[in-house]
């Protein structure tokens, strides 16, 4: 079941495209989703962010972030509106 958080606040992400991997940060108020439920989850896992996919810890998700619904999450997107 997808799920949909808007972080509040900056976090460090892993981009898992491509050979090398880099450090990138979600800004506040952006809006992710996560693939499955965060229930039981630790360490590492993948999320959706503008369309990439980045690896992120199950923690950062649940002290940072706040879930959202879809139709919210659309609305609250910064980054998506703007492309």
């Amino acid at each position: 079941m997808v799920q949909h958080y808007q972080i509040d606040t900056p976090t460090l992400v892993l981009t898992v495209e491509g050979i090398a991997r880099m450090l990138i940060t979600i800004p506040s108020d952006s809006v992710i989703e996560v693939p499955r439920t965060l229930y039981g989850r630790q360490g590492l896992i993948e999320v959706q962010f503008n369309g990439t996919t980045v690896l992120m810890f199950a923690e950062d998700i649940r002290q940072r972030g706040r879930r959202v619904s879809k139709v919210s999450a659309a609305r609250q997107s910064p980054n998506e509106q703007e492309a």
